[in-house]
């Protein structure tokens, strides 16, 4: 998610006016927290001052922290999964909160994997920041994607929905799902037989060595 927001949302880069609330909440608890910083340090600074410098002015340490939109999502608790959903007053409330870490099955995995490909498509459509970068290249028609055994660290059920679910991401966008004109490829290389069991017949492609080259590397 951290590589997502980065791309498309981040606030800091190619800012917006609708950004501009969020900057400056970012600025004023940057600024509370090094104060509340330097009220903290100020025993164990004063300590260090009069340590002795060899120099004509001894340096002060002071607190100068730098506050990021993207460091929230640089740690495992950014994200948690809402569990025992109730309905209360016609809301739906969690009454309990994990930790991604604490998800079994690799649903972690593939929340990764779905990200990534959603970051493919939106750079591709410029959504968002990416919109606004000026390295960006030209429109190109054709969208080709590549994924190498995306089985790996995923449980069986788990590989299905990514297979099943893998392409109609890449298509998720309102320019994308009638056009004719811009076109998306995805090939996956899979061992997984709970993956190819998921894929209509027609789009499997089998690759097998010639026998010349299997008892070569036997």
């Amino acid at each position: 998610m951290r590589a997502y927001y980065r791309t498309h949302l981040d606030p800091s880069e190619y800012p917006e006016a609708s950004d501009l609330d969020a900057l400056r909440a970012i600025e004023a608890a940057q600024q509370a927290f090094d104060l509340r910083l330097t009220e903290s340090f100020k025993a164990a600074f004063m300590e260090v001052e009069g340590l002795g410098y060899p120099g004509v002015t001894d340096p002060k340490p002071r607190v100068a922290t730098r506050i990021h939109p993207v460091d929230g999502l640089n740690h495992q608790t950014a994200i948690t999964f809402e569990v025992d959903v109730v309905r209360e007053g016609g809301e739906l409330v969690p009454i309990a909160r994990l930790p991604e870490a604490n998800n079994g099955l690799g649903y972690q995995n593939l929340i990764s994997m779905i990200f990534r490909l959603m970051s493919f498509r939106d750079a591709w459509m410029r959504v968002g920041k990416a919109a606004r970068d000026p390295d960006a290249t030209e429109f190109e028609p054709l969208h080709l994607v590549l994924v190498e055994e995306p089985e790996a660290h995923l449980h069986a059920q788990v590989q299905q929905v990514f297979i099943k679910k893998a392409y109609d991401v890449l298509r998720a966008h309102e320019d994308l799902r009638s056009s004719t004109l811009l076109r998306t490829q995805l090939i996956v290389s899979t061992h997984s037989s709970h993956v190819a069991h998921e894929i209509q017949y027609d789009c499997l492609r089998y690759f097998d060595l010639p026998p010349s080259i299997s008892s070569r590397r036997s």
